[in-house]
């Protein structure tokens, strides 16, 4: 025996399409959601290294309270210098 072949697809109809339509702009929206929320998700973290690297360059390797203390200096005693 033959093994049977399949027939072939009938042409879409025009309900057929207009679901296939609304199926692809379903999934672009959901990967284009996604997309965002992982570019977001990176770019705050860029964005929290760089404050970090920004925020040890300030210090100079101090600890925060010596830090705090040489940064109230500072603006205490510059504008009386001025």
């Amino acid at each position: 025996m033959m093994a049977s072949k399949k027939k072939p697809a009938k042409p879409a109809l025009r309900g057929d399409f207009e679901l296939l339509v609304a199926d692809i702009v379903q999934i672009h929206q959901e990967a284009q959601e996604f997309a965002t929320k992982a570019v977001n998700i990176g770019l705050t973290m860029r964005n929290w290294l760089i404050g970090r690297l920004i925020v040890e360059f300030e210090r100079g390797g101090q600890d925060w309270a010596i830090y705090g203390e040489l940064s109230v200096a500072k603006t205490v005693i510059s504008p009386v210098n001025e």
